[in-house]
């Protein structure tokens, strides 16, 4: 089956055909290099300032003695306003967490511990803030001059800039005899991010192929697969640095114990940036990830934790294909679009894993039968997109019995 489309839904036909060449940067190995650098267009001064002190305290908490009243001047003069939008945006307490922990490094309670609650929460903030800017420029496409689009997007890539090195993860996979956590390929996610940044800039800045003639869905549908990429690529590099932190302390954690409690810390803490996202879709396994990462270290188990976090990224993937069914359903292309998308995105999250259990043969059958699948709701081609859906579930449930 097969169904006309409209000029507005070739266009975000092209536009799809752009995302699956971008999904080999997201999913798929070899990693390419950067062609550019991004350019900001406006000032960041404030969210850079903020970095710049991150940075200063990151110094003054490894030096001995401690320098409390230069940490806290530094948090509180250039930090803590950013902090403190988040909280009011979001519900949050981050602010309190943050001054609480400078307090306990002031009366040397857990200094180490409360150290890592300062620089994790604080990166915390900057991916949040990252996030932030980007569903703005989502959602007020429509509203916003130009300028205003490019000063929010400059200011989400800024926040992304501040923790580039904790988003730049390698991928992480079980050892052979699945009791510890090695390091694997570099899916080069932080050159994915910056992709994702100049291409919705140039969405921004209107400058689209020849096809598009000028219109906004083109645009806006550019800005959506950007955001998409960007919030997705960040959460990986969160979800890894969490599987860095649990390698160090089991390493750790026989012959260096404090050390491994700090690891285990700086995992608690990181963690926090995706539980919301790791609940959404397997709440019992976030409780059993927060009480690994926050229990005693002979409770840190890793096969457990690499199948709770696999377990909530393959239900994500799961409702995503059950969005996409029902909106191939309903004739409802855009949607079907976006929700092929989150699909895809939602598998590079455990794609790595994925690979170690099935092989790599059924990880590249993964990658290319979602990238068809994007086609095919592009084209409202409800048969061809059948198909690939139950592809992809048959692999699914090969994964989910080898869990």
């Amino acid at each position: 089956m097969y169904c006309y489309l409209g000029k507005r839904f070739k266009i975000i036909a092209v536009s799809s055909l752009l995302f699956v060449s971008a999904f080999i940067f997201v999913v798929n190995l070899p990693v390419y290099a950067l062609e550019q650098n991004f350019q900001k267009t406006s000032s960041t001064d404030l969210i850079d300032k903020a970095s710049q002190s991150h940075a200063q305290i990151n110094v003054l908490r490894r030096e001995d003695p401690i320098d409390m009243d230069a940490i806290e001047s530094l948090y509180t003069n250039d930090i803590q306003p950013l902090v403190q939008e988040v909280d009011v945006n979001n519900d949050f307490a981050l602010d309190a967490d943050i001054l609480q922990a400078i307090e306990d490094m002031k009366n040397q309670v857990d200094t180490a511990l409360a150290a890592q609650v300062v620089d994790k929460t604080i990166r915390r903030v900057f991916f949040i803030m990252a996030l932030s800017r980007a569903n703005k420029v989502k959602d007020e496409f429509g509203q916003l001059t130009t300028a205003e689009l490019n000063k929010l997007w400059d200011e989400g890539f800024a926040a992304f800039d501040s923790v580039d090195g904790t988003v730049g993860q390698t991928a992480k996979v079980l050892s052979v005899d699945k009791l510890f956590i090695l390091d694997s390929s570099d899916p080069g996610l932080n050159d994915n991010v910056i992709r994702a940044f100049i291409n919705g800039q140039d969405a921004i800045n209107k400058d689209s192929l020849s096809q598009d003639d000028g219109g906004s869905d083109a645009d806006l549908t550019r800005i959506k697969v950007q955001r998409q990429i960007i919030r997705f690529t960040m959460e990986r590099g969160f979800y890894l640095i969490v599987l860095k932190e649990v390698k160090g302390a089991l390493e750790k954690r026989d012959d260096n114990p404090d050390g491994a409690k700090v690891n285990q810390k700086e995992g608690e803490v990181l963690h926090r940036a995706i539980a919301s996202k790791v609940a959404r879709d397997n709440p019992e396994g976030n409780v059993i990830i927060e009480d690994q990462l926050s229990g005693p270290l002979e409770g840190i188990v890793a096969e457990t934790l690499i199948k709770e976090y696999s377990k909530a990224w393959m239900a994500g993937t799961i409702r995503e294909l059950d969005g996409n069914s029902g909106a191939m359903r309903d004739g409802d292309i855009p949607k079907a679009i976006e929700t092929a998308h989150e699909g895809i995105l939602f598998a590079s999250m455990f794609i790595d894993d994925l690979e170690q259990r099935l092989g790599k043969d059924l990880r590249d059958t993964v990658t290319r039968t979602f990238g068809n699948l994007i086609l095919s709701s592009a084209k409202g081609s409800v048969d061809d997109a059948l198909e690939q859906r139950n592809i992809l579930r048959e692999i699914l449930e090969q994964y989910e019995e080898n869990l």
